[in-house]
């Protein structure tokens, strides 16, 4: 499903800092493996879990926030330059 997804809006993400989610979807990986480790020590087992999920949802965020700005800005200019002909 994401390959279809990549396939068919690899324009809009080339266009995009998609590094961002790349690296959210990654560090939540990561805090999936975490999780899964047997450890025995809860301090560090939720540390492992948890600062990678804090960053992985921070990372995305910004991923979306980044491309719906964009999106706004392009409508925006776009409108004015429909609505005010030079």
């Amino acid at each position: 499903m994401a390959i279809a997804y990549g396939l068919a809006f690899r324009r809009q993400l080339r266009s995009t800092p998609y590094a961002l989610m790349l690296s959210g979807v990654g560090l939540l990986f990561v805090a999936f493996f975490a999780e899964a480790l047997p450890l025995k020590n809860e301090i560090i087992s939720s540390l492992l879990e948890g600062i990678p999920k804090l960053f992985s949802g921070i990372n995305i965020s910004l991923y979306f926030w980044f491309l719906c700005q964009g999106l706004i800005v392009r409508s925006l200019n776009y409108s004015n330059r429909k609505s005010n002909p030079e």
